[in-house]
């Protein structure tokens, strides 16, 4: 079937079986469905599986694709465009009516297996004074659920998010999503579960804001998400779209007793690099206890404290560890001065310590393309210790081993051996292990990108203690200069048996050796 009208709450719709180039257009209505459905179910839940042969990033004009719009309100629709490679997407969409467009081309296979469901919950949320809790949701034991809003903001406002409550299921099972604006490609700013809970309200000043609710069955959830326009219109979310932010009435004097919070979010895989322009005139005390401006650092899923600022000195740059950072501006009841204005740019790079705990970076605007005409220099080390850094995918324009246009160089030493390689295409490269240092250097052309990197790094540690049935040790090869200590404790009234399945170790025993001590309480 190529083209037509859908129905029904629930259905699924396959590419049509046409070998030929093809434009089909279906539509769906909430109107169509049964009568026993009413006007509280705002949310079609649509997953979709597309494969084609493309691995462009972007959808070009002659792609094969799946588009997939709906219409919210007068003057807002969101509209979902799937292309290239074997996809497979989830979307929540605040509205009970559905276009769908599928393209093909005569030299390029589209093959796609769609699936809808209206769910009982969602729509379009006018924010005011008065507050809202957007999860007003019907008991929910025996499906799971999918929820989406939008929320409108008043013309010149900023509007105030806050979670109440607890999750009840773990991340995977339940979480909130809040982003900004309704596009493909908006910026994330509250991603929030059971192991993720905003400390403060959210204050952002976009007009539309997106919220997206799972959860899995058999959940009654407790949670509220409550709205309402911001009673201070300082502070807020700042992401690309917003550069610049100033103290109230800047160049004028700031007001007494106020406390504004600006988090500032760069894209996936930049850093926040923070400066200060014009002037800067905040009270000055010793250790500045009554004016202030503070900035944090976003690191191990946490905010540190960086910075205390006041006086009339024009303060250096600041540069976060990875895409985030907080500023808050304090006042007290007395002194106003003219106070500061700011703007923030995006850099990528960074130098960054290894801990025993796995970390992962990404590169620059991973999944969505890094940018043209980049060169981003990171540097990897772990005071007295060794690092691991293994890619986890890796898809950089190129063909290796030429690499021509946009590349990995990466750069490592250890006690005997050094490494200088560069990497592109989709291939990943090697893991490394047992290294004093990396220097990894990402290069890009002025000209076509791809998704980019994501790696995890971490100290490279071997040995440990074992008190239960495991695998000690398997290695495929064993790296050079190890030093590795496993202490076995068995519980009470047990014994220690170790068994070798395999061993296969340099033959010179100055080299490489395995020593069995054995203990007795």
């Amino acid at each position: 079937m190529c083209g037509g009208k859908l129905t029904g709450s629930t259905g699924e719709l396959l590419d049509p079986d046409l070998q030929r180039s093809y434009i089909c257009s279906w539509h769906y209505s909430y109107e169509d469905v049964e009568n026993n459905l009413n006007s509280q179910y705002n949310t079609m839940v649509i997953q979709a599986n597309v494969n084609n042969p493309s691995i462009k990033k972007s959808c070009r004009f002659s792609e094969p694709r799946l588009t997939i719009k709906s219409i919210i309100m007068e003057n807002l629709s969101i509209t979902r465009t799937i292309c290239g490679g074997n996809k497979d997407e989830t979307y929540r969409l605040p509205s009970n009516i559905m276009d769908l467009t599928a393209v093909r081309n005569k030299d390029k296979d589209l093959n796609f297996h769609l699936k809808w469901k209206l769910q009982p919950c969602g729509g379009v949320v006018y924010v005011s004074e008065e507050i809202i809790n957007v999860l007003n949701l019907t008991s929910n034991n025996n499906v799971s659920i999918d929820c989406a809003w939008v929320l409108v903001a008043p013309t010149n406002s900023k509007i105030e998010i806050k979670l109440e409550g607890e999750f009840q299921l773990e991340c995977s099972n339940e979480f909130i999503q809040i982003s900004q604006g309704t596009g493909q490609l908006t910026t994330i700013i509250g991603d929030y579960c059971k192991d993720r809970i905003p400390q403060n309200p959210l204050v952002t000043a976009y007009k539309y804001t997106f919220v997206e609710y799972h959860s899995s069955a058999k959940n009654n959830t407790k949670l509220k998400l409550i709205v309402k326009t911001a009673t201070s219109q300082c502070g807020g979310i700042l992401t690309k779209h917003e550069r610049q932010f100033s103290s109230p009435n800047f160049p004028k004097n700031y007001m007494k007793n106020q406390e504004c919070i600006w988090e500032i979010k760069a894209e996936i895989g930049n850093r926040v690099s923070l400066q200060f322009i014009e002037r800067f005139v905040i009270e000055d005390t010793p250790n500045c206890t009554k004016d202030a401006l503070i900035i944090y650092d976003w690191k191990d899923n946490m905010y540190t404290e960086v910075a205390k600022l006041c006086g009339r000195r024009l303060p250096p740059a600041y540069n976060s560890t990875y895409s985030q950072m907080k500023v808050v501006f304090r006042t007290d009841s007395e002194i106003n001065l003219d106070g500061f204005r700011a703007r923030w740019s995006s850099i990528c790079g960074g130098i960054y310590e290894a801990t025993e705990k796995e970390q992962i970076l990404y590169s620059p605007d991973y999944n969505n393309g890094y940018l043209p005409s980049l060169r981003c220099e990171y540097r990897f080390s772990a005071t007295g210790n060794r690092i691991e850094l293994k890619f986890l995918t890796f898809d950089i324009e190129g063909t290796y081993p030429l690499c021509e246009y946009d590349n990995v160089t990466l750069t490592a030493h250890s006690k005997y051996d050094y490494i200088d390689q560069v990497y592109c295409g989709q291939e990943l490269p090697p893991p490394l292990k047992n290294v004093d240092e990396v220097q990894m250097v990402l290069s890009t052309d002025r000209y076509s990108s791809r998704k980019g990197f994501k790696l995890s790094y971490s100290i490279y540690t071997c040995g440990g203690k074992v008190s239960n049935n495991s695998h000690i040790i398997k290695f495929d090869k064993y790296e050079r200069d190890l030093n590795c200590t496993w202490i076995i404790q068995a519980p009470v009234n047990k014994i220690v048996v170790l068994r070798f399945d395999y061993i296969d170790l340099e033959s010179n025993p100055i080299a490489t050796t395995i020593t069995l001590q054995f203990t007795t309480d």
